[in-house]
């Protein structure tokens, strides 16, 4: 949505908060493999559909790599299998040190949770 709306116009930054939101244990935000299901169906018509060739590759891996990295995440915060897998892949996807250098500080806290 915040990507379709963004295409109408300029938008301004507010203090006050206007919305509410709940967490449901069975939510899209809880669930890592229908979150990246879901990424998948919408990368293309969304969030670049404006992109090509080499461009549109490189952003293709680099929002990829970002959501592997919430999705492990998501697992750890919801004890979840998998945190590790998809620490490892979200540094595999887009293995640069230079984007979102957090992803891998968090690579390095699921590794060690591993062995705690």
């Amino acid at each position: 949505m915040w990507f379709r709306l963004l295409r109408l116009g300029q938008f301004e930054a507010l203090d006050a908060p206007l919305t509410k939101y709940y967490l449901y244990s069975n939510s899209l935000s809880s669930n890592p493999a229908l979150m990246l299901d879901s990424l998948g169906k919408m990368m293309d018509t969304t969030l670049l559909s404006d992109l090509r060739g080499l461009n549109r590759w490189a952003w293709r891996r680099r929002i990829l790599a970002a959501q592997l990295c919430s999705a492990g995440l998501i697992a750890r915060d919801n004890q979840l299998k998998g945190e590790l897998m998809f620490m490892i892949r979200a540094v595999l996807t887009w293995p640069s040190p230079f984007w979102a250098p957090r992803r891998f500080a968090m690579f390095a806290v699921s590794f060690r949770n591993m062995f705690r």
